[in-house]
């Protein structure tokens, strides 16, 4: 995030990383890094750094409230550490407090984890990597559909439907009204009202697609659920795959769908590692419920009262690509 939380009292922060986590008390440097939660670097003086991370309850964090956007949490960094145990050297799992837990409580808005501070290089949202780099990366995500049995019972399950889909049907049932939260807010709502038509029909080509994959009985997988470029992490020649706060039980296509269509190099090379087809079906629908779920949050960002910040422009500037890309998706799926 761009813009940093002024309710996050750093004072408070600080003594919880000092309580839960022993950590030195030391500088907390705010990171314009990523998009969604806050974070800090911590040094202490001695050459030491950790990577902070606050997650940010409110504003319908992931289409949930607070007391599930916090379970969710917790399952999800619980489910990550166990994957690190489990053998996959690949994953930056977070550091346990003291008392051996994921996550800790700021208050009941925000949430706190703790990771290594990795120096190195990370990669780019909307790089497609090299050929070698995809092969590797489906390595990693075969490794963890593979894990599936070990880590089952910790991880969440995550439905075909993004949890934000009720703030999507809300903010498109709510186009004739004015939407006062800000400058950007009033575009936000004349440019979809503009695309109605095409998302409306991405929104029933994707519940049709929903319809098809849950009667397909798809396998129940652990999934990473965000495997792009930004974030496989190099540092000290590891590659890392960062970010598992999306890990969760769903359809393995759920981690597969950017590497293409069926037939790819890279959706073979996964069949190589599992004996298990790519499902074209479903393919499409994450491809869909991707864009579906960015439109939903960053649109709930938009109508938000944001006076003009710059994590709102970063919104409104991913709200304009997502429907004007729309006419592509339906040209596609006809």
């Amino acid at each position: 995030m761009q813009d940093r939380p002024e309710d996050v009292d750093l004072d408070e922060l600080a003594s919880l990383l000092v309580s839960q986590w022993q950590l030195p008390a030391g500088r907390l440097s705010y990171l314009r890094v990523g998009h969604g939660d806050h974070h800090w670097a911590l040094a202490d003086g001695a050459g030491r750094r950790w990577f902070v991370t606050v997650v940010d309850f409110d504003g319908g964090w992931r289409g949930t409230g607070r007391a599930d956007g916090l379970a969710d949490l917790t399952a999800a960094m619980r489910t990550a550490s166990a994957l690190a145990s489990h053998g996959l050297d690949f994953v930056l799992a977070p550091l346990p407090t003291a008392g051996g837990a994921q996550v800790a409580s700021l208050d009941d808005r925000f949430a706190v984890t703790v990771f290594p501070y990795l120096h190195g290089q990370a990669g780019r949202y909307s790089d497609p990597g090299t050929p070698a780099g995809r092969l590797e990366l489906v390595g990693m995500l075969a490794a963890v559909h593979g894990a599936t049995a070990a880590v089952a019972h910790l991880a969440p399950r995550r439905d075909c439907g993004p949890a934000s889909r009720a703030q999507l049907d809300a903010a498109m049932d709510q186009l004739g009204s004015p939407w006062p939260g800000g400058p950007r807010s009033e575009p936000c709502r004349a440019l979809l009202a503009a695309h109605e038509p095409a998302i409306r029909r991405v929104l029933a080509r994707f519940d049709q697609l929903v319809t098809e994959v849950t009667s397909a009985g798809l396998p129940a997988l652990v999934t990473h659920g965000e495997p792009h470029a930004g974030n496989l992490f190099s540092s000290a020649g590891h590659t890392w795959l960062i970010d598992w706060d999306t890990v969760g039980l769903a359809p393995p296509e759920r981690d597969l769908w950017r590497f293409g269509r069926p037939g790819c190099a890279e959706f073979t090379r996964y069949t190589e590692l599992t004996g298990r087809a790519v499902h074209g079906a479903a393919i499409e629908l994450y491809r869909l419920r991707w864009q579906l779920d960015d439109l939903a949050l960053f649109t709930g960002e938009v109508r938000a009262g944001h006076e003009g910040s710059a994590d709102a422009e970063v919104a409104w500037a991913a709200v304009n690509e997502i429907v004007e890309d729309f006419e592509g998706v339906l040209a596609d799926a006809d």
